[in-house]
């Protein structure tokens, strides 16, 4: 999108260079970078000049005729040089990258007040990079926007009024899988839908103003895999995952605020209790473990909040009684450990 556009006309009639003045344009000091804009008003000429860190110059634009522009597109900064196409069409404007001297785009004036652009954007180097085709209505975008991108060979298709986004996005990947949302003022609303190569619904969620917010719900073969609540972008309530292809419960946390708070189960594919964790702020606090047959605690273990264990573990029979208590200090063993029999007498004690 367009940060800003500073625009300065001239002619370029000659490479005499005398009378020349000469402005720092950009300077990039993360990577040892400026850039100069010279001007000989005597011969109507201009051009550009970079230099490195230690002042040498690494490139020079001369043009006919140069529109100058500032840009700031996916988050990172470029400075482009405009140059009439060839028939000097004062319509169409070419674009280049002072930083590599390559083509990056093209514009066209429609009228007064539009121009269609197709541009070329490096990401990380010439060979990555986006391209996208625009329209933009008084400096702004409007209409369909189609973008591609050569890292994951994606194409999405956006809608743009007074430019910001506005109504549907789809974006189609490679392999087929597909991307579906809704936009409103520019920012992701209502459900977002994310589709499998063979068309079947994969992932879906709600967004309210940008958030995610509601019920989010993972699918397998056209079965819910999980389900995770969120308010206001973070996780809070009920999360809830499936044995695959079942409607067997395999695991059920419970979050507020993006932590885990409360009691969180594990199941056998048999329906019954597996263990039990209880949590505080995301700090585990105690696990139960259960039998797989009847469900009994068979192990009991108390936590620090970091996952360490601190003060009791207890160990049961099959039929409930003590078995083992260990006492436990920063995640070792500490004083007197007991071990009984199953009618409740002392075997030993440590």
């Amino acid at each position: 999108m367009i940060k800003k556009i500073l625009i300065v006309c001239f002619f370029i009639l000659s490479v005499s260079y005398s009378k020349e003045k000469k402005e720092l344009f950009y300077e990039d000091n993360q990577n040892s970078i400026k850039v100069y804009y010279i001007e000989d008003n005597q011969n109507s000429s201009a051009r550009f000049e970079m230099y490195n860190k230690n002042n040498k110059l690494i490139n020079s634009y001369v043009a006919r005729k140069i529109d100058l522009g500032f840009y700031s597109i996916i988050g990172k900064d470029y400075i482009f040089v405009y140059v009439n196409d060839k028939n000097k069409n004062d319509n169409k404007i070419e674009f280049f990258d002072p930083y590599s001297n390559i083509l990056i785009g093209k514009e066209e004036k429609i009228n007064e007040n539009t121009v269609i652009q197709e541009l070329k954007i490096p990401i990380y180097s010439d060979d990555i990079y986006i391209s996208t085709k625009r329209k933009l209505k008084n400096g702004q975008i409007e209409g369909i926007q189609t973008i591609k991108n050569v890292m994951d060979k994606s194409i999405t298709k956006l809608n743009f009024i007074k430019g910001k986004k506005q109504g549907s996005m789809i974006k189609i990947f490679n392999d087929g899988e597909k991307i579906k949302c809704n936009y409103k003022n520019d920012k992701r609303e209502g459900l977002c839908s994310y589709f499998y190569k063979n068309g079947e619904l994969k992932r879906e969620t709600n967004y309210v103003n940008d958030k995610k917010d509601g019920t989010l719900k993972q699918f397998s073969k056209g079965k819910i895999t999980s389900i995770t609540n969120y308010r206001n972008g973070k996780k809070y309530g009920k999360f809830i995952e499936y044995y695959e292809n079942t409607n067997i419960i395999k695991i059920a946390k419970n979050y507020k605020y993006g932590k885990l708070d409360g009691d969180s189960f594990e199941y056998f594919k048999t329906g019954k209790k597996k263990n039990k964790k209880t949590y505080r702020r995301d700090k585990l606090i105690r696990e139960l473990i259960f039998n797989p047959l009847n469900e009994k605690v068979i192990k009991k273990i108390s936590f620090n909040g970091y996952a360490n264990k601190e003060g009791k573990m207890i160990k049961y029979f099959s039929n409930g009684k003590v078995n083992l208590i260990y006492n436990y200090k920063n995640n070792n063993k500490y004083g007197v450990q007991k071990e009984f029999y199953e009618n409740k007498v002392l075997k030993e004690e440590t």
